[in-house]
C-alpha cells in the first residue's frame, strides 16, 4: 500500500459509476440495515406521504393512457427496494480539481444522510484498497516465481561451467591461473 491518492486523477469519471454502483450501495445499505427501515422500504400500511404521491402520479399516469403498472413492474425485495430508494437520493459528482468528488445525499433525517455517505465511502475505499491488495499480491506472486526460475537457471549455468571446465580439463587449484 502506497501513500500515493487512492484515484488517479484520469479515472474519476470512471470512479463515480463505481462509487454509485449497485456492488457499493448495496454493501451500505447492508451495513445499515436499511432493508429494514421503513424510510428506504415504505411503511407497512402504505399510508406513508412518499407512497400517496406515488399513487395519485399513478393514478395520473393512467388517467393520460399509460399503461397500468403491474405488481411485476415493482421490486419485492427489501433491498432492491432500499437500493432504489438510495439510488434516487445519491449524487456523486466530480469537482473542478481533477481528484476532487463530491458525495451527498438527499434526506430530511441529516445524521441518517451523513451515515449513509460515510458508509458508501467506506465501502468504496475498502474495496479500492482490497483490490489493490489482491493486485499487489498476485504482482508479488509472479515477481517471487520468476525469482525462482532464474535462481535454477543460474544454477543449471554454475553447473553446465563447471561439466565445461571438467571436461576440457581447465579446473585448476585456484592459485593457478588459466591463460
Amino acid at each position: 500500500v502506497t501513500n500515493e491518492p487512492i484515484i488517479d486523477d484520469y479515472d474519476t469519471l470512471g470512479q463515480s459509476y463505481v462509487i454509485s454502483s449497485e456492488n457499493v450501495m448495496l454493501q451500505a445499505i447492508r451495513s445499515l440495515s436499511l432493508a429494514s427501515d421503513p424510510d428506504f422500504v415504505g411503511r407497512q400500511d402504505s399510508q406513508g406521504l412518499s407512497s400517496r404521491v406515488r399513487g395519485l402520479l399513478r393514478n395520473v399516469a393512467e388517467a393520460l393512457g399509460y399503461p397500468k403498472e403491474t405488481a411485476e413492474d415493482q421490486p419485492t425485495d427489501p433491498e432492491k427496494i432500499a437500493l432504489g430508494s438510495v439510488a434516487r437520493n445519491l449524487t456523486v459528482n466530480r469537482e473542478d480539481v481533477a481528484s476532487v468528488m463530491t458525495i451527498s445525499f438527499s434526506s430530511s433525517d441529516p445524521a441518517k444522510a451523513a451515515a449513509i455517505v460515510n458508509a458508501i465511502v467506506d465501502t468504496y475505499v475498502n474495496d479500492t484498497i482490497a483490490s489493490k491488495m489482491k493486485s499487489t499480491n498476485v504482482a508479488g506472486k509472479v515477481v517471487q516465481e520468476r525469482v525462482e526460475e532464474l535462481k535454477q537457471q543460474a544454477k543449471d549455468a554454475e553447473r553446465a561451467v563447471l561439466e565445461y571446465k571438467m571436461a576440457n580439463n581447465l579446473v585448476g587449484t585456484g592459485t593457478t591461473s588459466l591463460s
